[in-house]
């Protein structure tokens, strides 16, 4: 009964404290979270699943802004093809990164499924995983399900945060924002042969 009982109010616990924070807990992300996103098969990409993991990159480098110790690597800013990246292992040689967010696309004739699973790059281990689900008469939902999903598996606020230019330059130390201002004006520069 005692058993019972415990094992009872430890499920009504994880109910109400939400299965995610707990995991948070007992098994937390690294704080310095170098992220590569990376679609499986990774020789044939689908379309579909690459117009999503790019939803998911423009997402999570979003909150690279308000996120400390975090960057996101989508596959367009990986090396050209001879280095390619066929493994999650070969991410944390090859791009730096500590975490794999493995992207893989289940389509039928009437849905698509998304699986998403958060690797450790080294181990490979899985740290989270998730799915996402749509009809696929409502498949221009799926890049924002996905990218909202991938927040949560990081840890990363899951909708976007709107701060006003002066109260973002306030947060900009001097040298930094010294050398924002000199890029700017070299992008303004018009370009010239060569």
């Amino acid at each position: 009964v005692v058993l019972g009982a415990g094992a009872s109010a430890g499920a009504a616990l994880a109910v109400w404290l939400d299965w995610a924070q707990i995991l948070n807990i007992l098994d937390p992300l690294p704080s310095t979270r170098f992220v590569a996103l990376m679609p499986m098969p990774a020789d044939r990409t689908p379309a579909l699943l690459f117009t999503v993991l790019d939803s998911i990159g423009q997402r999570l480098a979003r909150a690279e802004a308000v996120v400390n110790n975090l960057m996101i690597i989508t596959p367009q800013d990986r090396p050209g093809p001879g280095a390619a990246i066929d493994s999650p292992g070969k991410t944390e040689s090859t791009l730096g990164a500590n975490l794999v967010l493995v992207a893989s696309l289940d389509q039928t004739a009437s849905e698509a499924k998304l699986n998403l699973r958060l690797l450790d790059a080294h181990s490979q281990r899985v740290l989270r995983k998730g799915v996402v689900e749509c009809a696929l008469s409502d498949i221009g939902s799926l890049a924002e399900k996905a990218s909202h999903r991938a927040a949560l598996l990081l840890q990363l606020p899951t909708s976007d945060v709107q701060l006003s230019d002066p109260e973002e330059l306030k947060s900009v130390p001097p040298d930094v924002y010294q050398a924002y201002s000199e890029a700017e004006q070299l992008v303004n520069e018009p370009n010239h042969d060569g």
